[in-house]
Order: C-alpha cells, then structure tokens, then sequence
C-alpha cells in the first residue's frame, strides 16, 4: 500500500512531495512509536520502582529533495518550503495519506537541517534538506471523524442511538452506547453535544463521567469538549459552572467499549451526538 506525504504550513500552503519539485528521499526516521520517557525511582532493594511512562515529544526526519529548472525556480521552492515551516505563524502538518483513502496527520514544528552547502547537498538546480521537525503532541490524528448520535425515535419509546441498542422510556434517554474504536491505538478525547430540549444530562462510562445539571433549552447546543476540558452553549458562552461537582472527562480506548448516556426530558428535537477522531503511534 502506496503511502503519499504532505506538508501544509500555517500560512495554507500545501507541498505535495509528488516526486516533482518536492521528494521524499530515503532514510526517514520517527514514523514509529515515540519516544518514551520513563520515572523510575531508587529502591531499597535491587534496582528501582517503576513510576510513570509517558510519550515524549516525537522527533522526525525528514529527508527532502527540491528541484528546479535553474537557480531562480530552486529559490523560489526552497522559500516556500522555508515559509511552510515558519513557526512564527505556528506549526505546519505533515499528513500521510494510504491509497485507501485514509489520512492521518500530525503537526509539527521545524527544529533544523535546512542548511544548505554548495557543491555538498546543493546545486543551482537542487538541493538536499533533512529537515528535523518536533511533534510536541507525539500521536498522528485520523482526518475523518467517527461519530454517534442518540436521538427520540419515531415510535415514542424513547431516544434512540443510531449505532447501539438502548432501553428507554418515553421522556428519558438513558442506556448503553457500544462504541467501537477500531482504527485507534491509544485513546481518543470525544466531544459531546446536546440538543436541546433536555432538563439535564449524564454521560459515563461507568466508573468516571460528568453530569450537566441545568435545562438545555429548544434550540441550544451544549458542547463538551473533553480534550480542551470545556464546555460551551451556542452562543459560545462558557457554561462549564453548569456541571455537576467532581466532574471527571472519560476518552474512548482503542477496541470496543461503551458509554451510558442520560437525557432528561427530552422530546423529538432532542439529540445527544458524539464525535471523536481515532489516534495511532505508528505510520507506515
């Protein structure tokens, strides 16, 4: 499977390395798992105790061919690389795209190699980069987003999600979700949102979850980000006083797992909509 690579700045501009002006060479480095950074304590006994691991920063190499007709087209692509990696105007993304149409990306920061040596690794019609770039957020995100909803079925019996099976009454939306996070290797943060009518709503994963404690009125949208640890109405006010005490933001492991979700009083404009984007450590 054909793996195709992008690099788009803050600015908006995209460079395609399509093997034209701009070429991915051999000897990529940092598309595997990060770097981990492990806390082990001294022990009493033989060796340590084992702390805390975490993944670090992610680092990659990025080796990149440009190539021009003469030495004014190489400038001219070599200054657009140059500006695509200006983290003034903050981080570019490198994408990574599968001939299945999947794609996933990560943002990233220049840290080096773009030195340029005449006669070296340069030409007047090319010339040779590897491009050090650091990835303070160490996981490549997937481009299109898995989502769910609950809302009220036509029958009357209740909200109904349209990817799981729910046993509800009439004015509650209460049961379980199975959500199913197949193409992620390390969790998710979901963002929630509420459409209103509801007098108040629940969401939990059965040991941890948060409970929205005030009436959603018709019309309005409550937006519970997990990953930002926010909450906002459609008027983008901040609500977030609006939670119950100890509220405690579950993410979606990798695989199969579920949610309960709670609706109180809801008709049938009422909806409860999760969207989430899969995770990964590994690209090849």
């Amino acid at each position: 499977m054909d793996l195709n690579l992008t690099l788009t700045g803050a600015n908006g501009d995209t460079i395609a390395f399509d093997n034209t002006t701009f070429t991915v060479m051999t000897g990529v480095k940092g598309f595997g798992i990060p770097a981990t950074v492990l806390r082990i304590s001294e022990s009493a006994l033989d060796g340590g105790v084992f702390r805390q691991s975490k993944r670090g920063v992610r680092e990659i190499d990025l080796p990149v061919q440009t190539y021009g007709v003469d030495r004014a087209t190489t400038e001219t692509a070599l200054r657009r690389l140059a500006n695509i990696l200006n983290n003034t105007t903050g981080p570019a993304t490198l994408t990574a795209v599968y001939d299945s149409g999947q794609s996933w990306s990560i943002p990233v920061y220049y840290a080096g190699g773009g030195e340029t040596i005449f006669g070296e690794n340069a030409g007047w019609t090319y010339a040779n980069w590897m491009l050090t770039l650091q990835c303070p957020q160490p996981y490549w995100v997937s481009n299109t987003a898995q989502t769910f909803s609950v809302t009220q079925a036509n029958t009357g019996r209740g909200m109904l999600p349209k990817l799981a099976n729910l046993k509800l009454t009439s004015t509650t939306a209460i049961g379980t979700v199975t959500i199913n996070n197949s193409l992620g290797d390390v969790p998710s943060y979901p963002i929630w949102k509420a459409y209103g009518p509801m007098d108040s709503l629940t969401i939990n994963n059965g040991s941890v979850g948060f409970t929205y404690n005030a009436p959603i009125t018709a019309g309005d949208i409550v937006t519970i980000d997990t990953y930002a640890g926010t909450v906002t109405n459609a008027a983008g006010t901040n609500v977030y006083s609006n939670l119950a005490s100890a509220p405690k933001f579950f993410t979606i492991p990798p695989g199969t797992s579920s949610a309960n979700v709670l609706g109180a009083n809801v008709t049938a404009a009422s909806q409860i909509a999760c969207t989430y984007y899969p995770r990964r450590e590994v690209v090849h």
